[in-house]
């Protein structure tokens, strides 16, 4: 893995971009690799927001029912942050679960009518913001 050959703590963020600029589109990206990538990142920098990542790197490899638990995980830490919202409705979304996909649930800090153009252009149940 190109990670391996870089050294310090942000060898595994340069590696995550070199595998993204190495796609000539965005269906060639090897989303095992940076899953992997984002692995070893979660071990040198633990965070609720890196392993978020690292479960849309899992979801693009291998689905969002494999990701969905790791993003449920998440939750309590996340609680308050509107992209945790996001992804969880979107990988609900692309399972098929449209009821349980309420974008607007996302953080406050999102202007609602964003939330809003977006559950209607996707045709999605939107809740107002707690």
């Amino acid at each position: 893995m190109l990670w391996s050959a870089l050294p310090g703590p942000y060898a595994p963020e340069v590696a995550i971009a070199a595998v993204h600029a190495s796609a000539a589109h965005a269906q060639d990206i090897d989303w095992r690799q940076i899953a992997a990538l984002y692995d070893r990142l979660v071990a040198i920098h633990p965070s609720p927001v890196v392993a978020l990542n690292r479960a849309v790197a899992v979801a693009m490899a291998d689905g969002p029912a494999a990701a969905l638990p790791m993003v449920d995980a998440l939750e309590e830490s996340l609680a308050d942050y509107y992209l945790w919202h996001a992804t969880r409705a979107d990988f609900l979304r692309r399972l098929g679960l449209r009821d349980q996909a309420l974008y607007g649930r996302a953080y406050p800090g999102v202007p609602r009518g964003h939330l809003a153009f977006f559950a209607a252009t996707h045709d999605l149940p939107h809740a107002p913001c707690p």
